[in-house]
């Protein structure tokens, strides 16, 4: 124990304690002393201090938590790793965070380039989901070959597992737009991305609750393809993988929630003016048919149709 603690004093200047973490730096000097190898030293007690009365031996140091060094090299692009500019936009702090782990492996998965773990980027960059839209597009690689070291893999290889049972059942899911095209949109619910994105931005988070097996978006999802195929909830139960009853409980809840914050904002008198009908949805040709082009007024033509819908009926 002498012995070690007056070597790492010469060579490093420092008191080591056994809660401490070696550098890079640090571990390459300590290499080229000749130790392949660092350990936490043990304390040895011999039997002329065992049978010390007077001897108090220290409690059992724990084995120091070190890093294993970046010796994996595999062809998998990356981008640059520091704390003083963004991993993204190359742009130096001082206000960068830490790149969430979510974040990285979203990034692995669409386009197979690693950001390396402790890696920042500005905070603009990120959503609550990990990289936003725009920053996703714009994510590059600096290097073709990306390091790792013993433990960074195995939280790749675990984090991968992870997601592969997680979505092993999965079979159609709204959560994230890039497992489904936009024909696949028009389907299904008969509107592209982009307009179910915009339906979704007006259904707020507290209307529809989240739970393990359905998100406000899947429920949204559900109640669309619902309204387009009118398919029976037992089959919607197969396609989206959830039982018969959450099926049944999404149509309601999206249906409320539709009703309540999406509907009264487009369709009613109530969601125009009239000034807005006359100078925004009123043609001149309709005014000089029906109205006078001196005096402006709101001409409304409606169709009124019916639909035969049978009916039980006792003689």
């Amino acid at each position: 124990m002498v012995e070690f603690v007056l070597r790492e004093s010469k060579n490093f200047l420092v008191s080591p304690n056994d809660d401490d973490v070696i550098c890079d730096t640090c571990r390459r000097k300590y290499y080229r002393e000749g130790q392949a190898q660092v350990n936490t030293p043990t304390v040895l007690t011999t039997d002329t201090n065992a049978n010390d009365p007077d001897f108090m031996p220290p409690s059992a140091p724990k084995r120091a938590k070190l890093s294993s060094p970046l010796s994996i090299s595999l062809p998998i692009s990356s981008t640059i790793k520091g704390h003083a500019q963004c991993c993204l936009c190359k742009k130096r702090g001082p206000k960068l965070m830490v790149v969430p782990q979510e974040a990285r492996f979203n990034t692995f998965l669409e386009k197979n380039i690693i950001i390396p773990a402790g890696s920042r980027c500005c905070p603009r960059h990120l959503c609550t989901e990990g990289f936003t839209k725009e920053a996703n597009e714009d994510i590059t690689s600096v290097y073709t070959v990306s390091d790792f070291n013993r433990s960074g893999l195995l939280e790749l290889i675990d984090t991968i597992r992870e997601h592969a049972l997680k979505n092993k059942n999965a079979r159609i899911d709204f959560d994230k737009s890039s497992s489904l095209n936009d024909t696949d949109f028009r389907n299904l619910t008969g509107l592209t991305i982009t307009d179910f994105e915009d339906l979704c931005s007006h259904i707020p988070n507290s209307a529809i609750r989240d739970t393990r097996v359905r998100s406000m978006r899947t429920c949204i999802g559900i109640f669309l393809t619902k309204l387009r195929s009118g398919m029976s909830n037992k089959i919607l139960a197969t396609l989206f993988n959830i039982s018969k009853d959450s099926i049944r409980k999404a149509i309601s809840s999206a249906r409320d929630a539709v009703k309540q914050h999406f509907t009264p904002k487009y369709l009613g008198f109530d969601h125009v003016s009239r000034e807005s009908v006359i100078q925004n949805h009123t043609r001149p040709l309709a005014q000089t048919l029906f109205g006078d082009i001196t005096n402006t007024t709101a001409i409304l033509v409606i169709d009124g149709t019916y639909i035969y819908i049978q009916k039980e009926w006792t003689i």
